[in-house]
């Protein structure tokens, strides 16, 4: 990514980090499931699953008319309309509660209550920022497929038979809530929003991700240039660890003036001990005694020990904290108190900057749902014929990928021929990643593995690069994308009708389960 992009994506993640840390109870964190796809500004993915069940609210406002008579959106020769519009909104919705679903709490997000009405930050509404971020996406989708035609680039007849089978797959989903195609697209994308509408956006946004990975996706680069961009590009890739804990005031409305501020004191003293720390252990073990004094059982106190550890942060010039463990006279062990408010946060830092050389794998995987199937052994049986058929032609990685656009029932990785790149340890489910880091795993292997998913049908495409090495490729090809895009801008010019835009149904969850 860019200079621009990775100083974005650290001060996001200090924020994730402080938001995590302040929670008032830490959960553990969860591993990350295969199934889970994200929308990328240049790659709208095809999928209705959310990782938790839903029930829906519905409206009497079914037919769409009003919404797909308008254009909320449109370039020169391309157009989304509003019911394709909330359909990508509120796939952007399901997605954005699904990442963040252990926080939404304390962002302050009801999921349960109308977007329209919550305020996000300085009087702008959640819907807005929802809303944002679909236009942003949607620009960048029309730009992208707006070249691709202008060059001659078309739907392939694969990729054609993709978007039908995200159909066939919505089917599916519809059948297992019991309700029908119709209902299932309503409560999923919007009231209104139906099949063709949810199709001409897939068709816009396959084009461009179809535009994406030819110009850039498939750019690759020699270890010299990764090493020589790293070099020259350090402190956007090196990382730092921390242990780190955030004392928050217990001052309620009802307390008098002198009780407030001796809790207060309180927890000034408190950070004041923490920070005298001079190991990783002396600070385990004496935010253990602190916390032991609050009456804190044992069960948590190992949680809050385990969301102590900081490992992997980036540097950002707008945190403080970043900046003093990222100089250089920093020693291992430093401890340093960050004020904010009345919060007092305790950092050491434990690894002074590094790169990452953590083994990364490259796996190609087709999903048998068990949700598709009567019986556990049916869906068995179904991974076992795929691996049969694959068997049976060329051992390729080509094949396999071919066989994986075919039956595999992961979204995720349907239309890149079930790869999955680059990930590391603690990434993947269990199984899944225990059969990848395998080290008796040789490029080519094949096996079947079983996850609350279902069975995997497993590829083994080589061992990966370290996660510097990965890191910077991507920086590298982010570079030439956005050397590409601003080309593309002066070119294409994208109109919005917010008047539509803001007439957008949202889906309305009623209950969730965890």
């Amino acid at each position: 990514m860019g200079k621009a992009s990775r100083a974005r994506s650290a001060r996001q993640a200090v924020a994730a980090i402080k938001k995590e840390q302040e929670l008032a109870a830490l959960a553990a964190k969860k591993k990350k499931t295969i199934t889970n796809t994200i929308i990328a500004a240049v790659s709208v993915l095809m999928c209705a699953i959310f990782v938790f069940g839903v029930v829906f609210f519905a409206s009497a406002n079914k037919n769409g008319t009003f919404l797909r008579q308008r254009v909320a959106m449109k370039s020169d020769n391309l157009e989304i309309s509003g019911a394709t519009f909330a359909y990508f909104l509120n796939y952007q919705y399901g997605e954005f509660i699904n990442k963040n679903q252990n926080n939404l709490q304390y962002m302050g997000l009801d999921y349960t209550s109308d977007l329209r009405q919550q305020e996000y930050s300085d009087g702008k509404s959640w819907f807005d920022y929802i809303a944002e971020m679909t236009e942003n996406n949607l620009t960048e989708i029309l730009m992208l497929a707006e070249r691709a035609k202008a060059e001659g680039m078309s739907l392939s007849e694969t990729e054609k038979k993709q978007i039908s089978d995200f159909f066939a797959q919505l089917e599916k989903d519809a059948k297992t809530e019991n309700l029908t195609v119709e209902e299932y697209t309503h409560f999923s994308f919007g009231e209104g929003v139906n099949a063709e509408d949810i199709r001409k956006g897939l068709e816009i946004s396959t084009l461009a991700t179809k535009y994406y990975n030819e110009k850039i996706n498939s750019l690759t680069y020699s270890d010299k240039k990764l090493q020589e961009y790293f070099e020259e590009n350090s402190v956007d890739f090196n990382k730092v660890d921390y242990r780190y804990y955030n004392f928050i005031p217990n001052v309620t409305e009802d307390m008098g003036e002198k009780e407030a501020q001796a809790e207060y004191k309180k927890v000034e003293e408190r950070a004041k001990r923490l920070a005298k720390a001079k190991t990783p252990k002396e600070f385990d073990d004496i935010l253990s005694a602190i916390l032991k004094e609050d009456g804190t059982t044992e069960t948590n106190i190992k949680t809050y020990l385990s969301n102590a550890v900081l490992t992997g942060n980036t540097y950002d010039e707008e945190f403080d904290i970043s900046k003093w463990a990222f100089d250089a006279e920093r020693k291992v062990n430093d401890t340093k108190i960050y004020v904010n408010g009345t919060k007092h946060g305790v950092y050491m830092v434990t690894k002074l900057p590094y790169r990452n050389e953590n083994e990364t794998r490259s796996v190609r995987h087709i999903l048998v749902s068990l949700e598709s199937y009567k019986t556990d052994a049916e869906a068995k049986k179904k991974a076992e014929e795929i691996l049969a058929e694959y068997n049976k032609g060329n051992k390729t990685a080509e094949n396999f990928g071919k066989l994986a656009e075919k039956y595999t029932e992961d979204p995720g990785s349907k239309t890149t021929g079930g790869l999955y790149e680059n990930f590391t340890k603690g990434e993947m489910v269990a199984p899944f990643e225990e059969w990848a880091f395998d080290k008796t795993r040789k490029n080519g292997d094949t096996g079947i593995v079983k996850t609350d998913y279902g069975y995997h049908v497993m590829y083994f495409e080589n061992a990966g690069k370290a996660v510097w090495m990965a890191e910077v490729t991507a920086a590298l090809k982010d570079n030439e994308y956005q050397k590409l895009y601003k080309e593309i801008e002066k070119t294409y010019k994208v109109e919005k009708d917010k008047k539509v835009i803001n007439k957008t149904p949202t889906i309305r969850f009623a209950t969730s389960q965890a």
